[in-house]
């Protein structure tokens, strides 16, 4: 680059030989930055436009594009035009591909170089890195074993995060840089890894000599501070590589930390029940707080005057540090493990031990909601895109994406209107303004703006019919409270009301006839037992009898009473709860009482003046009625008193209102929904419901009249000026999706502060990884879970897969072809039986026998359940040899099929066994372990009549104590003659050495985690690992010959029957791996 060779240096980047040549010696570091400085370069001399820059070096550097092109469009000095690029377009295309191919692979190939090969034959079969590796291997075949990736594709598309890198020990934080160019991962062996976030390599290590680290942050761009399991501080200065300071901060382990907005302050709770604040950098202690239980998280409000402090009590300490003013807020029921506030300080979000978040209003100091958020603890919350969007990560090893507050969508009915731009005007299409809503049974009806009348499906969402020719502003919506078939009156602009009948067994409306007697627009509908009424802008209120408005045949009623009071447009009506008063407001800004029991009905009270503008809405609350306004105020009125007890100031003006208990919810001309306590003024939630204005808000009745609506299962209805109706429950909040990548708990989470909103996340997997925002929150929910079980057909080329979830899929020729939930519980074992026949076993103390029905013409399969039957326990393994085998969770061995005679208990309670090998036609090995040694089952079967405690033989293989205390327990055994091979808990494999079945060789590291599952071919011995690697070794030489690494652990293996250089493996992440291999 210094001499200007561009077109040398182009070349040998678009090379796949160079790349080879590189990592094959260690050097894939050294060529990701001579990438980076070949971009940086790249423009500043001008060779070529950022648009084809940007082809070139794609997401491993889009914080550096980012940061990059936002200086250059805000600078005089423009980018070259494309058209100065020496270099071809297809030129351009080999950097893209080789570029490309280098950062998919570097995590991998930084630990496994020797697997370059390997991982460009694995790419798509149109790609120039698959057609490089096909010549090699055509030129070098001898010696060179790699293992073919099948379904590769189909992984691909399903992936929605990217390794960034691993770590030989536990990572316990992660934490980003002010500035944004360094990541920092502690460990618990008490290394720090500095990863740069562009390359995301590692560019430095430091080791603390503290007993591991608990937690790490950056007290400035870089210094940095970590806390130890030993309640220790160190401070670092990160770019020298060097320690500044060692502070004897607790006398316990350090379990939480955090650094204030300004950076000026350092926050810690420890297991020693105290919380402190230090000044930074200098490290030196502020002040400090006693708890009366052990702490395990902390952070401050983005203010940096409170700090929370969760502890092992479920309390949350809120704690003014400046006044010295301590809160605590109770409800979780487990120790509390995460906390995060949002942007505004408005809002704390906490995760406990089983797994709930609450969401707690901070200036009130009270819950507002709480959901289960993970089948174990929460470990990690953290705030997404402003505060919009919650993070949340745990145990469990998911990371979850949910809404930033309260307030769930439950359905949407009708286009939203697009805004466009028309000689400097924002304008919008022509889908109307969507004004009123009434929801009954499985149908809402909607009114809009100059186009009648729609009817929605609340299943379905889909519009089923709409009114023809009624180009008149439907105000007003009310289903009548009368027997079937249902009836609906509709208030219009046209100063008349309509009731329209749904049609028996049609999803559509049919008007019954057209009156009214007001002189202006209908605005607001109410109904009691006896009347309904409207409200017009003439003033006035009229009743009308309902028994005439459901008279079949249809006759057009006749007014009961027309009440004048008001002096301006009467805009809201309610009746109370008896049915017999009757509350009014109008534009006059007054409230009205009418007495609707008399005859006629008389005005009993009269509140002027209550607001600075046109009432817009009233409801009755309990022994209160509440109102809202255009000024921008719900107000709370005692009706024995005559005046207001309560106000409440939202930000914008008030548009509609409805109550159901203590709560009050209110939509506005920005599109918002507000939900307070009337008798506090208490903000509960603020939902951004809508992008324009919310004409009308309602409570939905429940299904359930007998039974008082819970406030998590209130729904409200909004309708909008953005053409929508919307249903919400404003007390539940947004599950946007599961993440899954990781295949251990989760332990650390951060948002990247530049470019592409991304966030990253650390987990006891060892694996740092890498999530856009945009694709997260479009992946769908993972329905599948871990895979649990595999099994190849027996005849023909299917295979079954069963997950965690309780679904079983059907694959055919590397691809699934059919699917089925067969249980709520965990599938734990499925094999194959004769006639196309197999046999699930469920965690709910189950066995299910499916045949498999094939659709030549779909190309799909379907599973039909032929029998079910009952265990004593879960069956674990499963095996087909003439009677149907099953081993039980407990230990018993058991004929599922038999009706009597069923289960032998020898090996109950003393022996775990750990598989079946299949043997023949008609017997299998059962492997197992009993205190450290081998005990190898022979069971053989004649048919149904078989008895098993007779046909049942059992060996203990002595093994030697040669392990010298590296060996763990054992974990996989295999068999096949004469040949035993096992593999422990801490990644050993050892064999006996035949014929002499009771002498071993001695136990190697083969993985660096356990074994999980252990296969025989005639040529090779095939090991699984939860490292996330399957080898190949050679039967004879005990060599290794290949390797394949997967995403997550590996937990299941089978090889094909029908074809042994064949295997299909699945890992703990739901993903499943069609591998073959030249034996």
């Amino acid at each position: 680059m210094r001499s200007g060779q561009w077109e040398a240096l182009h070349f040998l980047l678009s090379s796949y030989n160079f790349l080879f040549a590189n990592v094959r010696h260690g050097l894939l570091h050294h060529l990701l930055e001579t990438y980076s400085l070949f971009g940086k370069r790249y423009e500043s001399e001008g060779i070529g436009s950022w648009d084809t820059l940007g082809k070139i070096i794609d997401p491993l550097f889009t914080g550096y594009l980012y940061r990059k092109v936002s200086r250059i469009c805000s600078s005089d000095r423009k980018p070259r035009v494309e058209s100065s690029s020496p270099f071809s377009s297809e030129d351009q295309s080999g950097l893209t591909d080789c570029v490309g191919f280098l950062q998919r692979h570097a995590p991998l190939l930084s630990s496994w170089p020797a697997l370059f090969l390997q991982q460009a034959l694995n790419e798509p079969n149109h790609t120039d890195a698959h057609v490089w590796a096909q010549g090699m291997m055509g030129k070098g075949g001898k010696g060179v074993h790699v293992i073919r990736w099948l379904n590769n594709e189909q992984h691909t598309q399903t992936e929605t995060s990217k390794l960034v890198s691993t770590f030989p020990s536990e990572p316990t934080c992660l934490v980003v840089s002010p500035g944004g160019g360094v990541m920092a991962v502690g460990t618990g062996q008490g290394t720090l890894h500095l990863v740069d976030t562009e390359t995301g390599q590692e560019v430095r290590s430091l080791v603390s000599s503290c007993d591991g680290i608990s937690g790490c942050v950056f007290l400035r761009e870089g210094l940095m501070g970590t806390t130890s399991f030993d309640g220790r501080i160190e401070l670092w200065d990160v770019e020298n590589g060097c320690r500044t300071a060692l502070i004897d901060g607790h006398s316990n382990r350090i379990t939480g930390s955090d650094v204030s907005a300004d950076r000026k302050h350092l926050a810690t709770v420890s297991l020693d029940f105290s919380l402190k604040v230090w000044s930074s950098p200098k490290g030196s202690l502020v002040t400090a707080l006693s708890s009366t239980s052990p702490l395990n998280c902390v952070t401050f409000d983005p203010e940096g005057h409170l700090v929370a402090a969760g502890g092992w009590d479920g309390a949350v300490r809120l704690w003014n540090w400046l006044k010295g003013e301590v809160t605590t807020l109770s409800g979780h029921q487990r120790s509390v493990r995460s906390l995060s506030f949002s942007p505004s300080s408005s809002l704390l979000c906490s995760g406990c031990l089983s797994g709930e978040v609450r969401l707690w209003s901070v200036p009130a100091s009270t819950c507002v909601g709480r959901y289960q958020a993970h089948s174990g603890s929460t470990e990690v919350l953290t705030f997404l895109l402003g505060g919009t969007v919650l993070l949340s990560a745990g145990s469990d090893h998911t990371v979850q994406l949910w809404s930033g507050g309260l307030g769930r969508s439950v359905n949407v009915f009708g286009e939203p209107k697009e805004s466009v731009i028309q000689k400097g005007k924002k304008m919008s299409t022509t889908e109307p303004a969507a004004l009123c809503v009434a929801v009954t049974g499985g149908y809402a009806a909607v009114g809009y703006h100059g186009d009648g009348l729609k009817l929605f499906s609340l299943e379905s969402g889909e519009r089923t019919w709409a009114s023809k020719d009624l180009r008149v502003s439907i105000l007003c919506l009310m289903w009548l409270a009368a027997d079937e078939p249902e009836l609906l009156v509709s208030g219009g602009g046209d100063q008349r009301l309509r009731v329209w009948r749904q049609e028996e067994g049609e999803a559509g409306m049919v008007l019954l006839g057209c009156f009214g007697v007001q002189q202006g627009p209908i605005l607001a509908l109410a109904q009691n037992s006896s009347y309904l009424a409207s409200a017009s802008d003439d003033c006035s209120i009229a009743l009308w009898a309902v028994k005439d408005l459901t008279s079949d045949p249809w006759v057009d009623p006749s007014v009961i009473s027309v009440l004048r009071g008001h002096s301006g447009g009467v805009t809201c009506l309610a009746f109370s709860l008896t049915g017999e008063e009757l509350l009014s407001g109008g534009k006059d800004q007054v409230l009205m009482v009418w007495n609707a029991s008399s005859s006629p009905p008389t005005l009993t009270q009269s509140l002027p003046h209550c607001h600075g503008d046109w009432i817009t809405g009233c409801v009755w609350g309990p022994n209160c009625v509440v109102s809202c306004s255009s000024d921008c105020k719900i107000r709370v009125w005692d009706l024995q008193k005559g005046r207001s007890v309560r106000e409440i100031l939202a930000r914008s003006s008030l548009s509609a209102v409805c109550c159901l208990g203590e709560f009050v919810i209110a939509g506005c001309a920005e599109g918002e929904l507000h939900v307070w306590k009337w008798d506090s003024g208490m903000e509960i939630s603020r939902i951004s419901a809508h992008k324009s204005r919310i004409h009308h808000c309602s409570v939905l009745p429940a299904p359930d009249k007998t039974k008082e609506t819970k406030q998590e299962d209130m729904v409200v209805a909004t309708a909008s000026d953005d053409g929508t109706v919307k249903l919400w429950h404003p007390f539940q909040v947004q599950h946007h999706s599961t993440l899954q990548g990781h295949s251990g708990g989760i332990h650390g989470a951060v948002s990247k502060q530049e470019g592409v909103p991304a966030f990253l996340t650390v987990s006891e997997d060892r694996s740092l990884r890498s999530w856009s925002v945009a694709a997260a929150m479009e992946s769908p929910l993972n329905q599948r879970g871990t895979v649990t079980a595999l099994s190849f057909c027996q005849s023909g080329d299917l295979l079954l897969s069963g997950y965690e979830s309780g679904r079983v899929e059907i694959w055919k020729h590397n691809s699934a072809v059919g699917h089925k939930k067969v249980s709520d519980s965990s599938v734990t074992a499925i094999c194959s039986m004769p006639d196309d026949q197999f046999a699930v076993g469920c965690r709910q103390c189950s066995v299910s026998v499916w045949k498999v029905e094939w659709n030549p013409q779909h190309n799909a399969a379907s599973l039909l359940k032929v029998s079910t039957y009952s265990v004593p326990t879960p069956v674990m393994h499963l095996h087909y040899c003439s009677i149907l085998l099953g081993t039980c969770e407990g230990g018993n061995i058991i004929n599922v099929l038999a009706d009597a005679d069923r289960e032998i208990n020898n090996w109950k309670d003393d022996t775990q066994i750990l598989g079946m090998v299949a043997n023949d036609e008609k017997s299998t090995w059962l492997v197992g372990e009993k205190k450290g040694q081998i005990v190898l089952c022979f069971m053989y079967s004649m048919g149904p009549k078989t008895d098993l405690q007779s046909s049942c033989g059992k060996i203990e293989l002595e093994m030697e104590e040669n392990c010298d205390g590296k060996g763990g327990w054992i974990t996989a055994v295999t068999v096949e003659r004469e040949l035993v091979v096992c593999g422990d808990s801490k990644g050993n494999m050892w064999f006996n050495q035949p014929p002499n079945m009771n002498s071993w060789s001695s136990r190697k590291p083969a993985h660096s985690d356990r074994i999980s599952v252990l296969k025989l071919t005639n040529s090779t011995i095939i090991s699984a690992s939860h490292d996330r690697t399957v080898k190949m070794w050679d039967r004879n030489t005990k060599k290794q010959v290949g390797v394949f690494v997967c995403a997550g652990p590996v937990l299941v293996l089978e090889v094909n029957p029908h074809c042994s250089s064949e295997l299909v493996c699945g890992d703990a992440l739901g993903q499943l791996y069609f591998l073959s291999w030249r034996e």
